[in-house]
């Protein structure tokens, strides 16, 4: 079971099925951009980031709202305010999926269908400064870019934090070779992609995997990628505090979901053209997939010591930008060899009702 000894049978089969996986996207460009929004049960949420995009100033853009068989009324929403923005009728497109298939796979519909020239995602509880696309745009056409990355505001319950990228222009092999010790967050709603990349090379999300179904597909695109331009632009608006999204909670089939999606990606790393320049890279994914088995339970701790054991010589390569607060705490008991300890202590913690999970 290639270099560990854990895997349940199905996340097993999930992993084979994603590695013979192939196939082609090919459909005409007649947009400058397309944005895709997954959207599953999002009524509270659905008409801020609906309007947020209806106003975007980019004239040539196509909007695809994909229902993943929501059961209220989202939909109804969409429409409803459709009416009001005459204009962007014509380029707005509603797919509704009778049954749910995942994160994973409305964005791989997305991409399928998408007729820009660019695509991008939004997540259906957040929203998008009206200049956030027209900032991207003018610089992928001014720099015949394949990504542009922009910046993101993060809203939790206590606290807003707005992430201005410095501009850089360098190339997607340079970003991944380097990507452990300055690992970028590989959402792909401040990603804005050149669709070419992703259908010449006919880059899938992993089928199955809907959580690190970002850094399984982001880390491929990248490497296919010549031009990589990063702005400052701050104003797509990420909401934490929806406990209903499509990753608001690590539970034990996310981690396992985790620990494919770094599977499949060692794979891919271990066959592209020198490989060895993103060993330090591969090794960081499946670490950072494996420390989420460091739980409140012995069981899970087991199985953390059989998982990806050789990731130990990366430990002290990688930076506390990879973490959230939490989780860089979490990753100190690692580094300074007490994971046990951190074990006992949440174990003790959920005996008294201290953590949530």
């Amino acid at each position: 079971m290639d270099n560990y000894s854990y895997m349940a049978p199905e996340i097993s089969s999930l992993i084979e099925r994603n590695r013979v996986l192939n196939g082609s996207m090919t459909v005409d460009e007649q947009f400058l951009l397309t944005v895709i929004v997954p959207v599953h049960n999002s009524s509270n949420y659905i008409t801020r980031c609906a309007e947020s995009l209806f106003t975007q100033n980019v004239s040539s853009l196509e909007i695809v709202f994909i229902d993943d068989a929501s059961t209220d009324d989202s939909m109804q929403k969409i429409n409803s305010l459709l009416i009001s923005y005459p204009e962007r009728i014509c380029s707005t497109k509603i797919i509704i999926n009778p049954e749910n298939i995942g994160l994973a796979g409305v964005r791989k519909l997305g991409f399928q269908q998408a007729l820009g020239k660019y695509v991008i995602c939004c997540d259906s509880d957040d929203w998008v400064e009206c200049n956030y696309y027209h900032n991207m745009l003018q610089a992928a056409i001014s720099n015949d870019a394949d990504i542009v990355i922009a910046g993101m505001t993060q809203h939790s319950k206590n606290s807003t934090i707005r992430t201005s990228l410095p501009e850089v222009k360098t190339d997607g092999k340079q970003v991944l070779e380097n990507w452990y010790r300055n690992p970028i967050h590989m959402s792909l709603c401040n990603k804005m992609i050149r669709k070419k990349i992703i259908s010449s090379n006919s880059i899938y999300h992993y089928e199955g995997i809907n959580m690190w179904e970002d850094n399984g597909f982001m880390h491929r695109v990248l490497y296919f990628a010549d031009r990589v331009v990063t702005i400052s632009n701050p104003g797509y608006h990420y909401d934490r505090t929806n406990a209903k999204s499509y990753t608001s909670s690590i539970n034990r089939q996310a981690i396992d979901q985790m620990i494919a999606c770094a599977s499949l990606l060692d794979s891919f790393y271990l066959k592209v053209d020198n490989a060895e320049l993103f060993y330090n890279t591969k090794e960081a994914i499946k670490f950072l997939a494996r420390i989420n088995l460091l739980t409140g339970s012995f069981e899970d701790y087991s199985l953390y010591k059989r998982v990806f054991p050789e990731t130990k010589a990366i430990v002290p390569l990688i930076p506390k930008s990879a973490f959230s607060h939490r989780g860089y705490i979490r990753f100190l008991f690692v580094r300074y060899h007490f994971a046990w300890f951190f074990v006992l202590l949440m174990k003790i913690a959920k005996v008294f009702n201290l953590v949530n999970n």
